[in-house]
């Protein structure tokens, strides 16, 4: 009971940790259409006799209308952005009314249960899909761009079994970007029959209509954007703080798009009481930019934050081992971009870095030979590992290096009576202890280990031994440090940069000796919707990470 009664006190903390995150991003508009039903007797016309001027001619005196001038417009412009010698300068106007006949068609097809219709839309594959142009973001933030020409933009959405490499993707679903494109017009006596073709999409779709190609219309920040609009990870952020073994259950690496054997990973990882949700708008802006989603993949990683992050780090490693080997190629582990925010920074660095025996000997006063048995894996991965990939580029955002004062106060405290850590980490060091006493622990760490581990709040605590350790570790690659700053965006020298701080995390803690670059962006511990910040990830994955 004492436990929930500093639940309200606690909140503080957590309001400070983490961004909130919004329940609901898009509204889905409807199109005002005005297409009236045509009820005479009509004919779809035999167009391949006509020249292209012809046809250009007849395609441009088509009203727009009702719904049988709109399939014979259709039908026309299908046929006439298949001619070899159509004018360039139509060729654009042509696309344009393709697109919007056929728009029409779709949204009146939708809009209209009547038996009696005359104009039938026939999928090949047919799904359930919601209209990309008509979701309109909330947040002008997260509104996704279009790519392409030809065609209408929709998102799939199919349920996740879990089944096999379905396990990497969101368990809200999977979203899929695609695109409408016509295959052919029929007229069967009074009825006409629009066939049509549903195309997934990566960055560069195409579809060949004739001899001429067209680049697919889509949009992958819709498909993100409706995988945003289910999203209920968030519900697990205080779970996987306090109860870190009831959230267990949604750890794990989660591809944002299609899963691709060639393209570099780009790894996401919040921080304390927190979820992938805070990455939308850095996410949202790297689907919009086509050259880099050429070159990238993005993962985002969830974990419950109640457990140190050493010991998520062991667990994230492992997941990022394990989808490696369902992606099965080997040459994707050479490179990677990790981004980590707060408490997720340690982590990618932990992820991005060869441990050697630095760890262990700061925590245990004997070599590992003569401490563990076979049954302590779980305790030698936390301490002694190698980096997941072979050079990993890591940004890392408002990440408390020499860890932050607001662990230390009340609230921290507060925060640290009300973890409940995962068995399978206590046991094993309650275990080991029991075995082998409590003497192979060295002094710094006894008050840390004694007690069967510590919580995520007591390692952020400036002065803990194994983040003193790690902060002189390198790293396998470059590294940038973002630092947030509720101030002043620019120090001189080492007295007014200790004045900077987010409100959480220092200038001194968050500002890593080892990175590349350094930039400091208005955040009061939130710089992962910076929009400072954002810019200069994606300038750097543009021009100097390769």
């Amino acid at each position: 009971m004492v436990k929930y009664l500093h639940l309200s006190f606690f909140l503080l903390l957590t309001t400070v940790l983490v961004g909130c995150s919004s329940s609901r991003f898009f509204d889905q508009q409807s199109s005002e259409l005005t297409i009236k039903k045509e009820s005479g007797i009509s004919f779809l016309l035999n167009l391949t006799d006509l020249t292209t001027e012809e046809l250009q001619a007849h395609c441009l005196s088509l009203p727009k209308n009702t719904d049988i001038t709109l399939v014979s417009l259709l039908h026309c412009n299908n046929e006439l952005l298949r001619r070899e010698d159509l004018n360039p300068s139509l060729r654009d106007d042509m696309i344009a009314t393709y697109n919007e006949a056929l728009f029409s068609l779709i949204v009146t097809d939708q809009q209209q249960n009547d038996p009696t219709k005359r104009v039938i839309l026939k999928y090949a594959d047919p799904v359930s899909f919601t209209l990309s142009e008509q979701m309109l973001a909330l947040d002008t933030r997260i509104k996704p761009d279009f790519f392409g020409e030809l065609g209408i933009p929709i998102v799939i959405n199919r349920d996740n079994d879990q089944k096999e490499a379905n396990i990497y993707y969101p368990l809200e679903g999977i979203f899929q970007d695609a695109t409408i494109v016509v295959d052919q017009v029929k007229q069967h006596g009074t009825t006409f029959e629009i066939s049509l073709n549903i195309h997934a999409n990566d960055e560069t779709a195409s579809i060949n209509l004739g001899a001429n190609e067209y680049q697919l219309k889509h949009s992958p920040g819709s498909a993100y954007l409706a995988l945003l609009e289910e999203a209920n990870i968030d519900d697990f952020n205080w779970m996987g703080f306090v109860s870190p073994s009831q959230a267990e259950k949604r750890r794990g690496v989660f591809s944002i798009g299609a899963i691709s054997k060639q393209k570099i990973p780009l790894i996401m990882i919040h921080g304390l009481n927190s979820d992938p949700l805070i990455w939308r708008h850095l996410t949202m802006a790297l689907l919009n930019e086509p050259e880099l989603m050429s070159r990238y993949q993005i993962w985002h990683i969830y974990y419950p934050s109640g457990p140190p992050p050493f010991y998520t780090a062991r667990r994230t490693r492992d997941d990022l081992r394990s989808m490696l080997q369902e992606i099965d190629n080997p040459q994707l582990s050479d490179n990677a971009v990790i981004i980590g925010h707060s408490m997720g920074g340690i982590i990618a660095k932990l992820v991005a870095t060869k441990s050697n025996l630095r760890l262990w000997d700061a925590t245990f006063n004997i070599p590992p030979a003569e401490l563990l048995t076979p049954d302590n894996d779980t305790i030698k991965d936390i301490f002694i590992f190698d980096p997941v990939f072979k050079k990993s580029t890591v940004f890392f955002l408002d990440t408390p290096f020499k860890g932050s004062e607001v662990a230390n106060s009340a609230v921290g405290y507060i925060g640290d009576f009300l973890v409940s850590l995962p068995s399978e980490f206590t046991d094993s060091f309650k275990n080991l202890i029991e075995r082998v006493g409590p003497d192979v622990i060295t002094k710094k760490m006894q008050p840390f280990l004694l007690d069967n581990g510590p919580n995520s709040v007591e390692v952020l605590r400036p002065g803990h031994p194994l983040m003193d350790t790690l902060y002189d570790i390198p790293l396998a690659g470059d590294s940038y440090a973002i630092i947030g700053s509720n101030g002043e965006l620019k120090c001189e020298d080492s007295i007014t940069c200790s004045s900077i701080s987010d409100g959480v995390v220092s200038y001194d803690s968050a500002n890593y000796s080892g990175a590349k670059e350094r930039v400091i962006v208005p955040s009061s511990h939130n710089s992962f919707q910076s929009e400072e910040a954002i810019d200069f990830i994606l300038i750097k994955l543009e021009f100097e990470v390769h």
